[in-house]
């Protein structure tokens, strides 16, 4: 049997961004509260010299870059967020990026059979722990962040890559908090932030997502046993 374990290594400038070491000890607690893994998967918080994370499934080890902190900072820089709200939608994309990371591990580690994108299925997961959690305004300022990325980035769009564009991870989201709870959330189609086009759809899509990932991962809940 295995844990998820943590290692943390500070930047070397004391003065970076760096992750929140006493809040992700506290995630990695609520995961091994979760879930059953036949092994060890490490996360570690490291300097990257790139704003990144990524699963390395060679190891089993989730990689956060401290360096994505200021990544994620800089796509908030410009929106109209008070203090507050501003270190919410931070710490909230981290997040999300961390339960996302966990879904490639859980993939490898359990040899979860996927169809189409990973990079999709594993934005679903993110968004279903966090949505299952009551953290969906999370689901929304990471859906932020990829709005923001969209908007600023003014590289060609790279349509080869395996993630799905910054805005359709934007929508994405958006739609899967409607559809958990349409009536909790009908502000997002009142403020035109969700197409009705898309709406129509978004109850049984997060149906169908949130019925997948428990399928396949009821076996290795603990919550389930």
């Amino acid at each position: 049997m295995g844990d998820f374990k943590i290692a943390y290594y500070p930047p070397k400038d004391p003065d970076s961004l760096r992750f929140d070491q006493e809040f992700y000890d506290g995630m990695i607690a609520f995961l091994n509260a979760a879930f059953i893994l036949p092994k060890d998967i490490l996360v570690v918080f490291t300097e990257c010299g790139q704003g990144n994370a990524f699963y390395d499934p060679a190891d089993a080890q989730i990689v956060m870059c401290h360096e994505f902190v200021e990544a994620v900072v800089d796509a908030f820089a410009f929106t109209e967020l008070s203090d507050r709200e501003f270190e919410d939608a931070v710490h909230a994309t981290e997040l999300f990026v961390l339960f996302h990371e966990v879904g490639h591990a859980l993939i490898d580690v359990f040899d979860i059979p996927i169809t189409g994108k990973e990079e999709d299925a594993v934005d679903q997961l993110s968004a279903m722990i966090l949505i299952g959690n009551n953290h969906e305004d999370d689901a929304l300022y990471a859906a932020k962040f990829f709005l923001q990325i969209a908007e600023t980035d003014t590289r060609k769009l790279p349509f080869w890559d395996e993630h799905s564009l910054n805005k359709q991870r934007f929508y994405n989201i958006i739609c899967w908090v409607y559809g958990s709870d349409p009536r909790a959330h009908r502000y997002l189609l009142r403020e035109a932030i969700l197409p009705k086009n898309r709406a129509r759809r978004c109850v049984a899509e997060y149906k169908q997502l949130s019925s997948s990932w428990l399928g396949l991962l009821g076996n290795f809940l603990k919550v389930h046993r």
